[in-house]
């Protein structure tokens, strides 16, 4: 079990690479949004695939099964935030992107209150009226500037990354990293699709993707 000051540590470095994700995005040349996402997502799964081979070896398909219920639905709400902050970033700034997805905590509190029966601090439900204040403002400014779409993303995005949470503390007995491979599958086939299977990129492109997955 984590201590707190280990925890937040944790939430410090998790807020960094986060911050990464618009200069990664703007970095790309040709690559539209849904390669980017496709070829992200599968470095991403060959990597924690890789990592769970060595540690589970003959007790690899075992250890996905063992997650449960609580890995399927914290996969498939990884598998859907993944894909949604590459396209809030693209259709509004990456700076609305990122301060609305920094609600997230916020919103894993209230969800953490509803289905875990946790406590809510004062200091919390404040903290949580300054936020959506400030991102009612950034939507309703984005319907005069057309990036409304990009900041419902960003929200939508949040709300998927605190379910994530949420699945994880349920099923916090068990090594739920294979949700994680899920999750990297249900992005990866989000953007194929959405990329009319067209998965070629440039070898700049490519090594973005590999460095950011």
């Amino acid at each position: 079990m984590l201590s707190k000051r280990n925890a937040v540590l944790l939430i410090i470095v998790s807020s960094l690479l986060i911050s990464v994700n618009g200069f990664m995005l703007r970095s790309i040349d040709s690559a539209n949004e849904w390669q980017v996402i496709f070829c992200r997502q599968v470095f991403f799964t060959s990597a924690m695939l890789l990592l769970l081979t060595l540690q589970y070896r003959s007790q690899l398909l075992r250890s996905f099964l063992r997650v449960g219920w609580p890995g399927i639905g914290a996969g498939i709400a990884l598998g859907l935030a993944n894909p949604m902050i590459i396209l809030a970033m693209t259709h509004t700034t990456v700076a609305n992107a990122l301060f609305t997805l920094s609600a997230s905590p916020l919103i894993t509190a209230v969800l953490a209150k509803i289905f875990l029966r946790e406590p809510l601090a004062r200091t919390t439900l404040v903290a949580i009226a300054v936020a959506m204040a400030g991102i009612t403002i950034m939507v309703a400014d984005g319907l005069g500037g057309g990036s409304v779409l990009g900041n419902l993303l960003a929200l939508l995005c949040a709300l998927f990354f605190s379910l994530f949470v949420i699945f994880l503390r349920l099923g916090k007995e068990r090594n739920m990293l294979p949700a994680s491979v899920l999750g990297g599958i249900i992005s990866a086939s989000i953007g194929l699709i959405g990329a009319g299977f067209d998965y070629h990129l440039e070898l700049h492109d490519g090594l973005i993707c590999l460095l950011w997955g």
